[in-house]
């Protein structure tokens, strides 16, 4: 697994372990409320900026909300690419 050395001491890389944290539930309304955390980030690209953006909330614990509406998916776009 790829760590930033200054973020992750040496004696935590490993090269086998979960790579994501799901928490599911539903709301009153039979929705899903779900959140989650991945080991590093969204992307797989070490020039990205989500290569490990998620890298400390996944070692303090902390979830994302998974957005599950298309209006809440949009309203959190950074950008958008479409495929004809």
């Amino acid at each position: 697994l790829y760590s930033d050395p200054k973020v992750v001491p040496a004696r935590f890389d490993s090269s086998h372990a979960a790579v994501i944290r799901w928490v599911v539930s539903y709301d009153s309304n039979n929705r899903p409320a779900a959140r989650y955390v991945l080991l590093g980030g969204q992307s797989g690209d070490p020039s990205s900026p989500h290569f490990n953006d998620q890298q400390q909330d996944w070692l303090q614990g902390k979830l994302r909300k998974l957005r599950t509406s298309r209006a809440d998916v949009e309203a959190y776009l950074e950008s958008k690419v479409t495929h004809r």
